[in-house]
């Protein structure tokens, strides 16, 4: 039997969602760093998709992804030059996912 469908929320920050999200994927513009991370695994969310922000600095813009992979939360961060961050909605068209983890 396939899995329940999920919600997927869109949002311009992973800060603007609250209880909805729990369950959910969500999908925002936030970066992808451990902030940001930890604030979706507190959600609850089902999986979660940021932006990359360039990624920068020791990897700083996509920690979170693996931090989420680690937690069992399947995650990925969007190219910063497929999808600005801003507004969370441009995250799912035409993006190209630089940093998929799915959660075994």
């Amino acid at each position: 039997m396939p899995p329940e469908p999920r919600l997927i929320l869109t949002a311009d920050s992973i800060t603007r969602v609250g209880a909805e999200a729990n369950g959910a994927v969500v999908v925002n513009g936030s970066h992808g760093g451990l902030y940001a991370a930890y604030l979706a695994a507190k959600l609850g969310v089902a999986a979660a998709i940021f932006n990359d922000a360039g990624i920068g600095r020791d990897r700083a813009g996509i920690a979170g992804v693996d931090y989420l992979a680690e937690l069992g939360v399947p995650a990925a961060a969007v190219g910063n030059m497929t999808a600005p961050a801003l507004p969370g909605s441009t995250t799912l068209p035409n993006s190209a996912y630089r940093r998929p983890r799915l959660a075994t």
